[in-house]
């Protein structure tokens, strides 16, 4: 979204950095959100500021307004920037898995349990980490761009093994195959075992 104020123009994204950011300063959204509603021009300054990448002060902001509709264009701007974080902070919520799990995942022990919005924009800095991202690309990347390539990546390698390896509907069914001496007898096995271990140590 682009936001014209005097001769200065601001192009706002959904950089990671912003949204952590907004969400320590205000850790209940709602707070925020009433702030612009409000015209407060400190909040109204920091998500222009936080989401262009460009310092911007309450101070000029008010000086950029046109004093003679200085108040309609602040009610305007805050609807403008009220609509531009609500969709920063549900960015990346509509993502999800394209098949449901066939059984339910069990809960992974230790697991960090994540309890405000803050540690889950940390969160995705580590997966996105995790997956290869220099910090400076994870900061200027949205949430949903984080999460669409995770899950790009986590997709990416199951076919990779899928396709090395084979998935369980390639196994044979062990319980129809028929017998074979030279594999299914123990004897076989057993002088199978002491010619690997004759072969030495790795």
């Amino acid at each position: 979204m682009a936001v014209a104020l005097g001769r200065k123009t601001f192009a706002l994204g959904f950089p990671l950095r912003a949204a952590l950011r907004l969400v320590r300063c205000y850790p209940a959204p709602l707070d925020l959100l009433q702030a612009l509603a409000e015209c407060n021009t400190s909040a109204m300054a920091q998500v222009i500021s936080e989401c262009s990448g460009t310092r911007y002060s309450p101070e000029q902001l008010f000086d950029d307004l046109a004093p003679a509709n200085r108040g309609m264009q602040l009610r305007t701007l805050a609807g403008m920037l009220g609509a531009h974080v609500a969709s920063l902070l549900t960015d990346g919520l509509d993502i999800k898995d394209d098949e449901p799990a066939k059984e339910p995942q069990k809960p992974v022990k230790h697991a960090r349990k994540l309890e405000t919005r803050a540690e889950g924009y940390e969160a995705l800095y580590e997966i996105a980490g995790g997956i290869g991202w220099p910090p400076n690309d994870i900061w200027n990347a949205s949430p949903s761009e984080i999460l669409r390539a995770a899950k790009g990546r986590g997709e990416l390698i199951g076919d990779i093994l899928k396709a090395v390896f084979g998935s369980a509907d390639d196994e044979p069914d062990n319980d129809n195959r028929t017998y074979d001496p030279a594999r299914d007898d123990g004897v076989f096995d057993r002088e199978g075992l002491q010619a690997l271990k004759g072969m030495g140590k790795w």
